[in-house]
Parts: structure tokens; sequence; C-alpha cells
């Protein structure tokens, strides 16, 4: 899945540098749907499907809140974050916002880039034989800069492709229980490193 959407990402950026410029008007609004391909790090957030709303402030300038809808599990399994689907996550949430500066290049085709933030929760637990069970909860904050483009088909209906890279910053924390429920260990983990932001590729549609 990863080498489609970066070769169909790669054409939208390229054909809208070429093109001649133009713009959004102002308080323009819609919805969007994307997808994406992990570059570099691995994540379930990126096999799956989001979900946002954009709201363009001014001609150049646009704000995309977001929330992770659907995700693949290793078995290519789609269904809802919480549902428990893959093999390692129990639950899996997660929510974002970009925001955009957009260079038209063309009445069709925009270049755009800007800082985007996501917020992922991933719980797991695992319950032994002996009446023993652990749980374990990550928050993972990504932070980062996202280089896109954007065509759209007629005024409403369009579609984006985007890169960004960014810093990755986690904080994991593991307990293990007794058959009774006491709390026999607990165990922290702080990471932080540099990492993609994934290869997005979704549609858009304007309500005006």
């Amino acid at each position: 899945m990863k080498k489609p959407i970066l070769i169909i990402m790669l054409i939208l950026i390229t054909s809208a540098a070429v093109a001649e410029e133009s713009e959004f008007k102002p308080f323009k609004s819609g919805i969007a749907a994307y997808t994406g391909a992990s570059i570099l790090t691995e994540g379930y957030d990126q096999q799956g499907l989001w979900l946002a709303g954009i709201v363009h402030i001014t001609p150049r300038i646009a704000i995309r809140p977001q929330f992770l809808l659907l995700i693949k599990d290793e078995e290519s399994r789609i269904g809802f974050p919480t549902s428990a689907i893959d093999s390692y996550y129990d639950d899996l949430k997660g929510v974002g916002i970009d925001l955009f500066y957009y260079w038209p290049r063309s009445s069709r085709s925009l270049l755009y880039a800007g800082p985007s933030f996501r917020f992922l929760q991933y719980k797991d637990e695992a319950d032994n034989d002996s009446g023993t069970f652990s749980r374990n909860k990550t928050d993972n904050f990504r932070y980062g800069i996202v280089f896109g483009g954007q065509h759209m088909f007629d005024e409403y209906f369009g579609f984006f492709g985007d890169i960004g890279i960014g810093i990755d910053t986690s904080h994991e924390v593991k307990k293990d229980f007794d058959s009774s429920g006491n709390l026999t260990d607990e165990d922290t983990n702080i990471s932080t490193i540099y990492a993609s932001m994934g290869a997005r590729l979704g549609g858009v549609f304007y309500f005006n």
C-alpha cells in the first residue's frame, strides 16, 4: 500500500507546483477523509482511515482538526479503533490538528505546508492462566511539519496528498497485578525520537 500512495502523492505535489496562481475564498469549509502509509516508522494509526473537518480562515490559511475513525490490523481486517480487531492493541484512539498555509497554483491546484499535531493513545490488556494480569497504556504525541498538494475537480470536490517529518514522544506505563487485583509492579518509559508523520492521501468535499 505504501508505494501507490507515495507515487500518487508525488504526482499531485509536482502537478500543483507547475500551475498558475489562484486562491480559496475566506471561511470556505468542508470535510475530508484520508488514509496513509508509514515511512521509517510503523504504526497502525497510519494504516487506518482518518476523518477531518477543514476551514479556510483566510484565502491562504486553513485549519484541519481530525480523528482516527477506522484501523487495519495485521490480517488486513478493518474495524473501529475501540473494537480490538488487531492482535496487539485492545484500544486505539487518535485525534489531531493541522494548520496549513496554501500557495494556490491555479484555479484547481494548490500547494500547502504547515505544522501538524497528533495525539494517539494505545491500550492493551493481558490475562494469564494463573490469574495475574497486566494493563499497558501509551500516550503518543507527534509534532511535525507537513508539505503537500491539493487538486480540485470542481468547486466542491478534490483530493490531496502530503508527507511530513517531526518528533515523536511516547509516555508508556506498564502495570502488573496479582490474582487479587493488587498492583505488583509498575514501569514507566518516556522516549523521544525523530519520526515520519507518514504519507497521506485523501479526498475533500467543501460545503460552500
